[in-house]
């Protein structure tokens, strides 16, 4: 296993955070889990309500994206060299301890979209759409994420000392406040 720092930690979470936030998701707190022992991985969170009234077909549709590129995010911010998403870094990341499980779910949300969109097409033509439709969203999130990295890096550097950010605490942090006034 990778061993993952506490700052790769803090930046997962709140790449996960920010795109929430940005996403008009509610999000609660934040938080990372100090190692046990000699463990090198460290755990964390980015609590977040994943409710919306779906009164359509678009709607679901615009949910489920939205949710991919909140799970897309926290590989993303983690991924961060210089300001800018590494993005072989991040696709590496999706196979490893810290984005398998939410890949997992991104990969729910695919074939859910897919089965939407492209029920009427032969399978490989929906496989190639939907990858195209997948490759977007990737590209939208990475530019999400590279355009909060000053916040997400600085705000990583205040979690890491606090171990966690309440909502009310994450709102009011002045780089999040400068940036979403």
């Amino acid at each position: 296993m990778a061993a993952v720092s506490g700052l790769d930690r803090a930046r997962h979470e709140l790449g996960h955070h920010f795109v929430g936030y940005h996403l008009k998701f509610e999000m609660g707190e934040v938080s990372i889990e100090p190692p046990l022992g000699n463990l090198v991985f460290i755990g964390g969170t980015s609590e977040l309500d994943t409710s919306r009234p779906i009164t359509s077909m678009p709607d679901l549709e615009k949910w489920c994206e939205d949710r991919v590129k909140v799970l897309y995010a926290g590989v993303m911010a983690q991924a961060l060299k210089s300001g800018v998403v590494d993005n072989q870094a991040a696709i590496d990341l999706t196979q490893g301890v810290s984005g398998n499980v939410d890949y997992k779910m991104v990969s729910q949300l695919l074939n859910l979209l897919r089965n939407i969109r492209y029920n009427d097409r032969p399978p490989a033509d929906a496989e190639s759409a939907m990858q195209a439709d997948e490759n977007k969203l990737w590209k939208d999130t990475s530019d999400l994420v590279t355009s909060y990295a000053p916040e997400i890096e600085g705000v990583a550097i205040d979690l890491l000392k606090t171990l966690k950010l309440t909502r009310q605490q994450f709102e009011m942090h002045p780089l999040v406040k400068a940036r979403f006034p």
